[in-house]
């Protein structure tokens, strides 16, 4: 009588099915596919689109809580991604990842400022619960096209230390970028968009 049963049975529900699917992508993955392989056989479908309000409060959540894969570690609160949503030299792009074995939901947040033809990267991250599976390279790829389509010619990033974001200290390189500057203990890098990309083709990727 004493607890919110129902709300803990349902929270449960979503973990247990969540754990269960989980079991079946290492099942899948055990069977010694390679990786392209792997990713063609799961279905994986990233949705990116340019967040609203209605995604600030999961926005502001990954950003608290993000720690392997977060190449800044920057932590924003729910009112200051509000904020940054009415901000015209702003754009935060949410990514959403499912694949045959059910829906992952929100788990791709990149905030980028735009000035004329440049734009940078404040904020990249994924949750860990889809690391692997190349989702991050299609997520990237769909920005720079869109930014290409939006006008931007040069993009720059960086990657700042922390004790856990260690697997994603080569991520820009990775992806073309060139190191640029030392930062603190950290690196700055650029890539110069001269078109747009070809997205992998084991992912089906929508964007709006």
């Amino acid at each position: 009588d004493y607890f919110a049963v129902m709300s803990l049975t349902d929270e449960d529900k979503k973990k247990t099915e969540s754990y269960a699917n989980e079991t079946k992508r290492i099942e899948l993955k055990s069977e010694g596919l390679s990786l392209e392989d792997y990713l063609w056989k799961l279905e994986i479908v990233v949705d990116i689109k340019i967040a609203t309000d209605a995604d600030a409060e999961r926005i502001a959540q990954l950003t608290q809580k993000t720690n392997q894969f977060n190449l800044t570690t920057r932590r924003y609160t729910v009112e200051e991604i509000h904020n940054m949503l009415t901000d015209p030299s702003c754009l935060i792009f949410a990514g959403r990842s499912m694949d045959k074995f059910g829906n992952n939901g929100l788990v791709w947040v990149a905030i980028v400022r735009i000035e004329a033809e440049f734009a940078f990267f404040d904020t990249v991250l994924m949750s860990c619960r889809v690391m692997g599976r190349m989702v991050e390279n299609a997520a990237v790829a769909c920005i720079e096209n869109a930014l290409f389509d939006m006008g931007v010619r040069l993009i720059e990033g960086e990657y700042l230390p922390t004790a856990k974001n260690t697997p994603v200290k080569d991520f820009f390189e990775k992806l073309g970028y060139e190191r640029i500057e030392v930062v603190g203990d950290g690196s700055r890098y650029r890539k110069r968009l001269l078109g747009r990309i070809a997205l992998p083709e084991c992912i089906r990727v929508q964007s709006q």
